[in-house]
């Protein structure tokens, strides 16, 4: 075997487990899996306090040092006020907090040559890379989304204030700089293919999530559950509503369960019930009670992770081949009409 290398990841959010967005899946995820090979530090930016950096060792050879963020980030925040009120800004806050220098900065520097790589989850932590562009270390770009695509689902046009142009050159200047790029799919891939460098090493990352089957007892009796969860990310929104406004009224023997911040808590109709922001238990819950995980994403870029979540509870899946981009799951079965005219059979009876 190859001796191990040492890998320096970047992210402007924490490695939380039990995971509590799809972000956090894959990153724990990936960075977990190639910690079985290699040695892995992450450096994260964590919530704002006055407070020295936490050290949480994963495993053995994979370990993660949460930075407090400063107090000046609060001001940067209300800076973005207008794109703040319709979607969370804390990456791109993050990434301008780091143009100036920061506790982040100085753990940045204690890793520095301890790094053979050098890996960013997202362009958000490239103000934090002091060195990019003029070493001759290993960049590794695992990306999640087309970030120009992504912050323009977030923010509308007339709230933006400058978001849109900053976080676009925010990605070109990874992309230019990057020797190995991962992305979610073909279609992500293309996005990117004016920005790289012709040198760059280009793969599609199936993404996957490492946690083991969880084995359910059969049960019987009660209405067909089924389930959605996401957070609030308008392509989740809208097939949130999706399922509200088509799927429901449609079926009103199943019993529709919605969880995270995509649909405010609350019973919709007589056969839906919206959870909201629910707890690691809770979610469980859910999961080990529903019958199938819907996924009715038809826009967006990056991979949505629950529903490798869902397949480890043995859940059946009915997606859009749209919404399994990304992952290594195919579909027997596939509409490949809008939302708004697909169709779902229930369950048969002799």
């Amino acid at each position: 075997m190859d001796k191990p290398l040492n890998i320096l990841a970047l992210s402007f959010f924490p490695s939380f487990l039990p995971s509590s967005s799809g972000g956090e899946l894959g990153l724990y995820g990936l960075l977990n899996a190639l910690s079985r090979d290699h040695n892995v530090v992450l450096l994260s930016s964590a919530e704002v306090a006055e407070a020295a950096p936490v050290t949480h060792r994963h495993n053995l050879r994979f370990k993660e040092i949460r930075v407090p963020k400063e107090a000046r980030f609060h001001a940067i925040w209300a800076k973005h006020a207008d794109a703040a009120a319709h979607a969370d800004i804390s990456n791109v806050c993050v990434a301008k907090l780091g143009e100036t220098v920061t506790a982040l900065h100085e753990i940045y520097l204690e890793y520095y040559d301890w790094a053979d790589v050098i890996m960013h989850d997202s362009p958000y932590a490239l103000t934090y890379d002091l060195f990019l562009g003029m070493d001759s270390k290993v960049r590794f770009y695992n990306s999640q989304n087309v970030e120009q695509y992504f912050v323009r689902s977030q923010y509308p046009a007339e709230a933006e204030g400058g978001l849109y142009d900053y976080v676009d050159e925010l990605e070109r200047k990874l992309l230019r700089n990057a020797d190995v790029v991962g992305a979610c799919s073909t279609e992500d891939m293309t996005a990117f293919e004016a920005d790289l460098r012709p040198s760059a090493e280009r793969c599609i990352v199936y993404r996957a999530i490492d946690q083991e089957r969880v084995e359910k007892e059969p049960r019987s009796g009660g209405p067909l559950r089924v389930v959605f969860g996401g957070s609030k990310h308008p392509p989740n929104t809208e097939a949130a509503h999706f399922i509200i406004e088509t799927l429901a009224p449609q079926f009103p023997d199943v019993q529709f369960d919605i969880f995270g911040s995509c649909l405010a808590a609350g019973t919709y109709g007589t056969n839906l019930t919206a959870h909201g922001f629910v707890s690691d238990e809770k979610r469980h819950e859910l999961l080990l009670h529903a019958h199938v995980a819907l996924n009715p994403i038809r826009s967006g870029s990056g991979v949505n992770l629950k529903i490798l979540e869902s397949a480890a509870y043995g859940l059946a899946i009915i997606s859009t081949a749209f919404g399994l981009r990304g992952t290594a799951l195919t579909a027997s079965v596939v509409s490949a009409g809008r939302p708004r005219t697909s169709r779902v059979s229930g369950p048969r009876t002799p």
